[in-house]
């Protein structure tokens, strides 16, 4: 990309090893800083020791769920950008979650254009009203 990037630290959460490692792939690819986290505990700890520009996290993980993780984000870190990636998505949840403060909710299968564009989206640097 020619693009120039100021070191965006991403962090994405996911229980599945595998869909972890193809988005830090194609992320690092992007010229993101990308850190992983298998579980939320372990998300909270690197959460708690520094911020992130974007929050990528699975809604369905054990626990604690991933809305309660979202919760434990934004009460840490209110600014957060979070975008949600999950294979069972529904209008419950979706309104749940968008009125926690997430920036985007994704479902699996997640197609790389999709979550390129919602990334940028949530990276662009908010407009004056």
């Amino acid at each position: 990309m020619t693009e120039k990037r100021e070191r965006i630290h991403i962090l994405a959460v996911d229980d599945d090893r595998e869909f972890l490692s193809l988005l830090h792939d194609a992320l690092k690819e992007d010229g993101y800083e990308i850190e992983m986290a298998g579980d939320p505990s372990e998300a909270m700890e690197k959460v708690e020791a520094s911020p992130y520009d974007l929050i990528l996290t699975d809604k369905n993980m054990p626990e604690p769920k991933g809305a309660e993780l979202i919760y434990k984000i934004k009460t840490k870190r209110p600014n957060s950008k979070i975008i949600v990636l999950t294979a069972f998505g529904d209008v419950e949840s979706y309104l749940e979650l968008m009125n926690m403060g997430i920036y985007d909710y994704l479902t699996k299968p997640i197609k790389m254009s999709e979550l390129r564009l919602s990334i940028k989206r949530a990276l662009k640097p908010q407009e004056a009203a």
